[in-house]
């Protein structure tokens, strides 16, 4: 065995070569879920950029140990909030878009996942030198240290960062209806939902 059989690149630093570092596979007791990456290929013609490749996790291999479910408003709150809206003269409506928001973020608790040199492309593989630290079997593992596609935590931890952001601002979330916030001083209302 060589001494670069079980080591692993981590995932999510900046892209400079100085920054790279080998560091052991895992803890023993996280050997076995170690996931695997997935390359998902799309075309979306209605996209400036309509050829998209992402990098996902599959998620199916990963025990996290909490509840991974998120708040989000009923269909019925979003409804009543519309009419109230619309019912209501001078009333402005905004909507923003955060389907994204947790890409990139830190995690409190790393994942591992393992690709085949093969499935990544080679300026990537001579870049960071992965022949240097890929197994007998050309695999290369890997630390995920920042949200990305297919974490099955990734909405809870969303969840946890924009309540953290919106506190910061005045915001709170709801007691009685999960999903809904209200600023303390200003007649503000945002929801959370999943369309």
């Amino acid at each position: 065995m060589s001494p670069t059989r079980h080591r692993m690149l981590p995932f999510g630093q900046q892209n400079q070569h100085a920054d790279i570092r080998h560091v052991e596979l895992s803890p023993l007791d996280r050997r076995k879920h170690v996931t695997y990456g997935k390359t998902v290929v799309s075309y979306r013609p209605e996209k400036d950029d309509p050829n998209r490749t992402r990098l996902t996790v599959g998620d199916n291999r990963i025990v996290y140990p909490g509840d991974v479910s998120t708040p989000t408003v009923e269909m019925m709150t979003v409804k009543m909030h519309l009419n109230s809206v619309m019912s209501t003269k001078g009333a402005r409506y905004c909507t923003i878009d955060i389907k994204d928001f947790y890409l990139n973020t830190p995690m409190e608790r790393p994942e591992f996942m393992r690709m085949k040199i093969t499935d990544l492309p080679p300026e990537f593989v001579a870049l960071y030198k992965l022949n240097e630290i890929a197994d007998q079997n050309g695999t290369v593992y890997m630390r995920i240290q920042k949200r990305m596609y297919g974490l099955m935590q990734a909405g809870i931890l969303a969840q946890k960062l924009l309540e953290q952001r919106l506190n910061a601002h005045g915001y709170r979330q709801s007691p009685i209806t999960p999903g809904l916030w209200k600023h303390d001083t200003r007649p503000i209302i945002a929801e959370k939902q999943y369309l």
